[in-house]
């Protein structure tokens, strides 16, 4: 290589190096940008079938991981019928208070948002279990895994 193709290589990585350099650190207006950003996804409406969607995408993920976590051997023959279809809810109490029912199971999920509005896991949750002796369940925070 000739010493002017060396120059020109080292001219145009010394240009795409540079602006990076430049740009990174404290800059000001981050957090406007960010309320920004964020108000307009408050804001933003979304169709009631988009609203759905969400919402039982929520439930059904929620249902899984419940499942999981209590029959981890037999999880994917317990759930290989879970769909949208094959979940009842309601929510009668509170917009983020749903009551699922699955085969044999119901649940009783609390959301800290609106499930319809973000996808989240339940903060709180607790299994039932329908025809087991007694009746059985099982009550724990969501996301420790006890029973």
């Amino acid at each position: 290589m000739n010493l002017r193709a060396v120059f020109t290589v080292f001219i145009l990585i010394a240009g795409l190096l540079v602006p990076a350099a430049l740009s990174a650190g404290r800059q000001e207006g981050i957090m406007t940008e960010f309320r920004r950003v964020e108000e307009e996804i408050r804001n933003q409406s979304k169709t009631p079938e988009a609203r759905q969607k969400t919402l039982e995408g929520n439930l059904m993920r929620a249902v899984r991981l419940a499942i999981a976590r209590r029959y981890h051997d037999k999880k994917v023959e317990i759930l290989k019928d879970l769909s949208a279809e094959t979940i009842q809810y309601e929510n009668p109490t509170s917009d983020m208070v749903y009551y699922v029912k699955f085969e044999t199971y119901i649940v009783r999920f609390d959301f800290s948002r609106d499930p319809e509005m973000f996808v989240q896991a339940p903060t709180y949750e607790k299994f039932l279990i329908i025809g087991g002796e007694n009746g059985t369940h099982t009550e724990a925070p969501a996301g420790d895994g006890g029973q």
